[in-house]
């Protein structure tokens, strides 16, 4: 589904929140461009008529101070030509674009960057703020350790059906999984009581600066 109008500090977690009113959200994604009519992102669902009834539910619906726009994402055309020679197939996208090499300089901070002008050295900087709203849900999470790796929506429906809709399930890893509940209370409860969720997991606690995702 396609969702226009977002509001300004609604990321893809909240978005997956908004929506999981209308069924189960199997991906969320916004990306960093904008229209001409503000920030958009996408929402899929695993059943079709849950897709159908987020449309009836969140279409003109007001999160945060803007009107949702709810429809049907329509495929993006595509300059791709596929030529098949016996078992290789080509793929060709637009214009060829020279490959960039990056090299490490000992152990500087900046890197060492070759082009066909020549070398250029530069210094990059990384800096990072707190995110107040995802450092409160996270303050509200269980982290879990699965024994070998795990769809997140098979994981998700399973937990769902054992004990109930009470946490959101996301995912740190393919081993590592993140169950965050409405309160510190229910999750404090739940992690006293880990019966039910060792049936899934080998490890679970409560969530730590330390334990940070390792991909998207």
């Amino acid at each position: 589904m396609f969702v226009g109008n977002l509001p300004v500090r609604l990321d893809y977690f909240g978005l997956k929140g908004v929506f999981l009113k209308a069924g189960h959200v199997c991906d969320t994604y916004i990306p960093f461009k904008r229209s001409g009519k503000g920030r958009f992102g996408f929402v899929r669902f695993r059943k079709e008529e849950e897709a159908r009834k987020s449309i009836q539910l969140m279409h003109n619906a007001v999160i945060r101070g803007s009107r949702l726009f709810v429809t049907w994402a329509r495929p993006r055309r595509s300059n791709k030509r596929l030529e098949d020679h016996g078992r290789q197939r080509t793929v060709h996208v637009g214009r060829l674009v020279p490959r960039k090499v990056w090299r490490e300089k000992g152990e500087a901070v900046g890197h060492k960057r070759t082009t066909s002008q020549g070398s250029q050295q530069f210094m990059a900087k990384i800096t990072g703020e707190v995110n107040e709203e995802i450092e409160d849900w996270l303050e509200r999470s269980l982290v879990c350790t699965t024994e070998e790796p795990r769809d997140l929506g098979s994981l998700a429906s399973a937990i769902f059906e054992g004990c109930g809709p009470s946490c959101t399930v996301r995912a740190l890893s393919a081993f590592k999984f993140l169950l965050t509940y409405p309160t510190v209370e229910e999750m404090k409860g739940a992690l006293s009581n880990q019966d039910e969720l060792l049936v899934w997991f080998l490890d679970v606690k409560q969530w730590a600066t330390d334990d940070f995702c390792d991909s998207r």
